[in-house]
């Protein structure tokens, strides 16, 4: 097993390479990173942007034709589900194709 041994001035420089080489590789993948929406939507915005009712959405999240995370689920409350504004993008998409 090799020890070695470092000087704090020489420690410290390895710490700031690194650093500068991890923070360099982050802005490398970040911005070739396709911006995708990030954006929730609620069931009524769904409905209005799909031109549907809601209670379709409702039905379409229930199928898994649209994926949705449930805010009350570990309540006995009604669903109250958030919808990706990307996931509805893309069964835009999956429609027109």
């Amino acid at each position: 097993m090799e020890v070695i041994v470092l000087t704090p001035a020489q420690f410290e420089s390895c710490i700031a390479r690194a650093v500068t080489s991890a923070m360099e590789a982050f802005a490398a993948i970040t911005a070739t990173a396709p911006k995708e929406t990030t954006n929730l939507l609620t069931v009524k915005e769904t409905a209005k942007h799909l031109r549907k009712s809601e209670k379709t959405i409702r039905e379409y999240i229930k199928l898994k034709v649209l994926p949705a995370v449930d805010a009350n689920r570990n309540t006995a409350l009604r669903p109250s589900y958030s919808i990706l504004e990307a996931d509805v993008n893309a069964y835009v998409k999956r429609l027109r194709a």
